[in-house]
């Protein structure tokens, strides 16, 4: 609180930070709650990217619904069932894009383990797969490279939904 009511400006990505940093006394009047940083990462080309990574864009079939998801291990869920109501609703919600709409599921995580960081989404990936119905090497891939910014940006603008439980995936 201290060090938020001495600076210029505080930029926040969402109305629930702004009400977090309220709810701790941050008395500042230069509060501003605006588009996340993240989307204005410019664009890069592809092409590149085949040499390196196999998974893109040789692996995305072009003719199907394309959906990629991104998922998480959260701890901090309201009840104790709260990570497996999680898995099973995102299952649930691939098995319905693929029967109702053929669609291919891409998991293309944030959050991957390198770079010191504890968490690896895919992980989550493959337990949401393990719960799926209609799942097979051909509607569901996991992405296992790690991807810059602009990558994943160019990965989910080649998509034709994005269901994404990170940040840098919401509005």
């Amino acid at each position: 609180r201290h060090a938020f009511n001495k600076v210029d400006l505080i930029i926040l990505r969402d109305h629930k930070s702004k009400k977090i940093i309220e709810s701790i006394g941050v008395k500042h009047t230069n509060i501003h709650v605006t588009a996340d940083a993240a989307f204005n990462l410019p664009q890069i080309d592809t092409s590149p990217l085949e040499k390196f990574k196999y998974e893109i864009p040789r692996s995305i079939n072009e003719d199907a619904f394309k959906v990629s998801i991104s998922s998480r291990k959260w701890n901090h869920h309201l009840t104790k069932d709260g990570y497996k109501n999680y898995i099973h609703a995102m299952a649930m919600t691939a098995d319905w894009l693929i029967n109702k709409h053929n669609a291919h599921i891409y998991f293309v995580s944030t959050c991957t383990g390198l770079s010191g960081y504890r968490n690896d989404d895919r992980i989550v990936a493959q337990e949401i797969i393990d719960h799926m119905k209609f799942h097979n090497n051909k509607n569901t891939k996991i992405f296992y490279c790690e991807y810059t910014a602009q990558e994943l940006s160019v990965i989910y603008g080649s998509m034709d939904l994005h269901i994404g439980t990170r940040m840098h995936s919401q509005d």
